[in-house]
Parts: C-alpha cells; sequence; structure tokens
C-alpha cells in the first residue's frame, strides 16, 4: 500500500487530509453520449425542436435539468419543468441500460478504496437529481463508498453548482481551499473556483491554462504516487 506523503514533518496528531468531491456525469461515469442523444430526442419528440451537438455542449452540460428547460422557456412554470426533467431521465436511464451492463471510468473504484483506506473524505456534488442518483446507486453500487443522505445533487436547493460545491466542503468538515474537485467541464470547473476551491482535476480534453488533465483514475492514483498530487494539509 503506498501511504501518504508530504514535503514537511507531520506528526500523527497534526497530519490531516484534504477533502476530495467529485462531479459525477461525465467525471465518475461517462455518460455525456446519452444524455446528449436523450436531451436532442426528448426536446425533438416534446417540443417539436432540433437541438444541434455544438447547441447541447454549449447549453446543456452541466446544468440542472429545471434550468436548461428554463433557459429555453422561461415562462415554464416550476412544475411543469419537473415533470419534462423526469421524463428526460427515464428515456436517459432507458438509453444507458440498453447498452448493457455500464460502468464507472476506468480505475475509479481503485481511486475510492485508496481514498477510504487513506481516511481521506470524499463525496459527489453533481447536477443530476435526486432520481437518477437513485439508479447510480443501484447500478454502480456507490453505498459501498458513499451515504445516499451526504452527497449534493439536485434537489431544488441550490442556485448553482458553485453552491453545490460550497455544501460539499462544510459537509466534509473542510474549508473550500482544503478540497479537491474531479471535474470534466470548463462550467464544473468554474463553479469550483467561485466556491473557492482552487484544486480541481480534469477528466477531459479541456485545454486550460495549467490544469492538469486524466484520462482515467489510475492516472490519478499514479499521479498521487509521484507527489504532483499532494493529499496532506499542512497545519
Amino acid at each position: 500500500m503506498q501511504y501518504l506523503d508530504a514535503s514537511c514533518i507531520y506528526s500523527l496528531k497534526t497530519m490531516k487530509t484534504k477533502a476530495v468531491i467529485f462531479d459525477f456525469n461525465g467525471t465518475l461515469f461517462d455518460d455525456t453520449i446519452y444524455n446528449q442523444r436523450a436531451w436532442i430526442q426528448y426536446f425533438k419528440e416534446a417540443f417539436n425542436m432540433e437541438i444541434s451537438i455544438d447547441e447541447f455542449k454549449a447549453n446543456f452540460m452541466g446544468i440542472p435539468n429545471v434550468g436548461i428547460l428554463q433557459n429555453y422557456f422561461p415562462d415554464m412554470t416550476l412544475q411543469e419543468a419537473q415533470v419534462h426533467s423526469h421524463g428526460k431521465e427515464v428515456m436517459y436511464q432507458s438509453m444507458v441500460m440498453d447498452d448493457g451492463q455500464p460502468s464507472l471510468i476506468e480505475g475509479s473504484l481503485q481511486f475510492f478504496d485508496y481514498l477510504m483506506a487513506q481516511h481521506v473524505p470524499m463525496t459527489i456534488a453533481s447536477a443530476a437529481n435526486q432520481f437518477n442518483f437513485q439508479f447510480y446507486f443501484k447500478v454502480f453500487n456507490l453505498d459501498k463508498w458513499f451515504k445516499f443522505d451526504e452527497i449534493i445533487y439536485d434537489n431544488g436547493q441550490y442556485s448553482d453548482k458553485a453552491a453545490m460545491f460550497a455544501q460539499a466542503a462544510v459537509n466534509l468538515n473542510r474549508k473550500p481551499e482544503q478540497c479537491i474537485v474531479f471535474e470534466d467541464s470548463f462550467a464544473g470547473y468554474d463553479a469550483a473556483l467561485t466556491a473557492g476551491i482552487h484544486e480541481v482535476y480534469l477528466m477531459s480534453e479541456l485545454n486550460i491554462n495549467g490544469v492538469m488533465l486524466f484520462d482515467n483514475y489510475n492516472q490519478v492514483l499514479d499521479a498521487i504516487h509521484s507527489k504532483k498530487i499532494d493529499l496532506l494539509i499542512c497545519q
């Protein structure tokens, strides 16, 4: 087992780890294609509107469902938006399962195990809703690593993703600057910075100057072992 290390000297009483906050969609579960297909099909069937792939990337990714719907339809009530949101997610979940047994991004489970073994607090902060997280917990057995009532998801209480990240830090008993965020979108990256979280890593091909990019979590573990990422807080 590779143990945590740092450049400064710690006693057991002063050793404290950062906390890790994961986005979910695109960051732990590579489901962008399913969300894209579901939104495009749902808009066509429900609203007779054609959504291009470029439009999806610009106006849908990283935004809660109700926000997406009310951006397109400002007069839509919250109740109407919630009904349409649920309809889209039923379609999305069906598409996911139609492709066979889904899996998380390579190395995710090993990284969860590593963080637990090192007593690093972790949670999820995602724009996905409760209905989808019930689906994810069942399909991926997430209750092995996370408590459902402690993750942050779109329950209508958060104004934006930055508010979700801020609450996640509170739940983990860490200051925002003591947290690490894994994201996959520029909107998510920007939200983490807005929440006061300065250490953000991207599971994507986005090119943001100075931000470390990863294809999978085996690469993240390698970066920790080689001390490119430090999980300890100097007290």
